[in-house]
Parts: structure tokens; sequence; C-alpha cells
């Protein structure tokens, strides 16, 4: 009983989200095990909005536990300490010294699915986004995306074929085990049905929307994605927009 209560209050927050988040005032969630060093990053990221002259005390994002973290360097390399225990901290200060290829490795596949002069795009935790997934066992980057895009969207695989390939990206992923070297292989699909058709969000993923979105608007909608994603959408202009392509996707 408690479960499907939390996963119906976790139901109806996102839906909270969704309706009340606007362009103008969008919801920002901060995800942390120590209350007090989110709200000094939350405060302090307010304040630099409007020129907030630094009164010299410690940037939040260094403060820390113990004097092993404090002097971590983490804000050079673009991360936070906020929530991280000492084990988590130390990976991240290897990273700047660390190969890729030293990382545990994982493969993805994911895609754009196209219909009718359409692109279809999920949201999750606010961004928009495409549908993804890794890999399971020996299944192919093919197979994988048309496996993800159907669960997270209520697509019917037998609808979705691959059209052509768009990239191949690799990024680092963080997770509560540590970072994680990830490779996705990116696709264009094509949808045999009507953009009409319903759409099932995967709640359980954090996804609260699935959305059709014409050509024109998919561009517009890549500037509030995720970063790793903008060489990807870059691709993605080259091959629908070509005429354009010589303006990078923000």
């Amino acid at each position: 009983m408690a479960a499907e209560r939390w996963q119906l209050l976790t139901y109806f927050k996102e839906r909270m989200f969704s309706v009340t988040s606007t362009e103008h005032a969008p919801w920002f969630i901060i995800d942390s095990d120590n209350k007090q060093q989110a709200l000094l990053n939350a405060i302090h990221c307010v304040l630099v909005q409007f020129g907030y002259e630094d009164s010299g005390l410690i940037h939040p994002s260094l403060q820390a536990e113990s004097e092993d973290q404090q002097d971590s360097g983490l804000l050079a390399m673009g991360f936070s300490s906020q929530g991280l225990n000492r084990e988590q901290v130390a990976i991240l200060e290897r990273l700047e010294y660390m190969n890729r290829d030293e990382l545990p490795q994982m493969k993805a596949g994911r895609g754009l699915v196209l219909s009718g002069g359409h692109g279809l795009l999920i949201r999750k935790h606010h961004l928009w986004d495409l549908p993804k997934g890794k890999l399971s066992g020996d299944e192919k980057p093919e197979r994988c995306a048309v496996r993800e895009i159907s669960e997270e969207t209520g697509l019917q695989p037998r609808l979705l074929s691959i059209r052509a390939p768009i990239c191949r990206s690799t990024y680092i992923s963080y997770y509560s085990y540590g970072p994680v070297n990830k490779t996705v292989d990116w696709y264009f699909l094509d949808y045999a049905g009507e953009i009409s058709d319903p759409l099932t969000p995967q709640f359980e993923e954090d996804i609260d929307l699935c959305q059709w979105v014409a050509y024109e608007d998919l561009l517009k909608a890549s500037q509030g994605a995720r970063s790793y994603l903008r060489p990807v959408w870059r691709a993605i202009k080259m091959a629908l927009c070509p005429s354009v392509a010589g303006n990078p996707v923000a």
C-alpha cells in the first residue's frame, strides 16, 4: 500500500510541476541529501543572476563536512560537491586525470522518431529529451532504440523502423556507484502510424510528457535540452535543415 501511494504521490507531484512550470517562472529541482548545502547553492544561483557582488566567502559548492573535501577543486572542473560523500568526491577528483577507457563502459541506443513532418520528444525532469536506454545483453543498438522508444512513449514497436543513423556520441554519466563512460548510437526512425495515436509516458522513469513537435519547432525545443545532446542536435539540424546547418544549436 505504501509503495502504491508513493507512486501516486510522485505522479501528482510531477503533474503539478508540469502544469505550473513556465518559461517565465520555471521550477528547478535540487537533488541533495544535504539541505544546508542545497539551500546555499540555491541562494547563490539566484544572487548571481542579479550581478550580486561576491563577498569573498567560500563558494557554497566547495563547502564540505570535512577538510578532506574542501580543497577538492571540483568547481574548476564544473562539478559541485553538494550532497556527495567522500568516496564520490574522490572519484570526481580523479576524473581530471582519468582516461575514459579506464571507466566502466555502457552502450545505449536512442532515436528521434519522425512522422508527417514531426519529431517525437519526451520530457524528463522538465527538460526535453529523446527516448533512450542501455543495451540488454547482446542486443543491437538499433533494436535497443526501438524497444526503449516503445517502452517510454507507448508506440507499438511493429510500427517503428530504423531510417538512418544520426551519429554516435560519448559522454560520462554519474550514478550512485560512480562514473560510467556511455557510448550512444543515435538513429532516425519512421513511425508507420498516425501522430494522433495515443502516447503513454513512462512515469516510473520520470517521463511526464511525450509530444510530437513540428520540424521547425524541434530546434527551439533543443535549446532547453541537456548539454550532452548538443552534438546530437547539431547532427539532427544538418539532416533536417541543411540550408541552415552552419548555425550551431544552442
